[in-house]
């Protein structure tokens, strides 16, 4: 069992030396994963319980600052570039990251790549992650949850999820 003390950085490097079995972790990772393990899969969360776990899915985007001095270059840049397919095509084989860009997306090397294949699948299950200042509720709940009902203290794990759920969601929505 990994520590609860671990950080992500220390628990990436296990998996990647193979003294873990498993990260749960999401695409930011995937290009060093790919590098040290060719053939590494992704596999949806297993559900706990009846209901099926669903990710959070987030994008990455590019915005023109208010008080860019030129605007008009700037989103001539992002429409005419950054937003071309080949650009996009390039940016996912950089990060292996999915691309936004449905040309880019059903382009065969993204296509037909197998990961892309499962995190596609699993993101159309998945819901919108809230903006980083409500996703403080999750991560100030979510881990001592887990950490909770792996080593069996706090009670019953339904319950512990329950309450864990009901303080994320008041917290979020009092963050509205």
């Amino acid at each position: 069992m990994i520590s609860p003390n671990y950080s992500a950085d220390v628990v990436k490097e296990a998996f990647i030396k193979g003294e873990v079995p498993y990260v749960v972790s999401g695409p930011w990772n995937i290009a060093d994963f790919v590098k040290a393990i060719p053939d590494v899969v992704v596999d949806p969360v297993p559900a706990a319980g009846s209901k099926e776990a669903r990710p959070l899915v987030s994008v990455q985007a590019f915005f023109v600052s208010a008080y860019s001095k030129n605007q008009l270059a700037a989103n001539y840049f992002l429409t005419n570039y950054i937003g071309t397919k080949k650009v996009q095509l390039e940016l996912y084989q950089a990060g292996q990251r999915p691309p936004a860009l449905l040309a880019a997306q059903n382009d065969p090397q993204v296509a037909d790549d197998p990961i892309m294949k499962s995190l596609g699948s699993i993101g159309k299950t998945g819901i919108p992650q809230p903006n980083i200042p409500q996703m403080s509720a999750v991560y100030t709940y979510w881990g001592p949850a887990q950490t909770s009902i792996e080593f069996g203290k706090g009670g019953d794990p339904a319950t512990v999820w329950q309450q864990t759920c009901d303080k994320i969601d008041a917290d979020i929505a009092a963050a509205k």
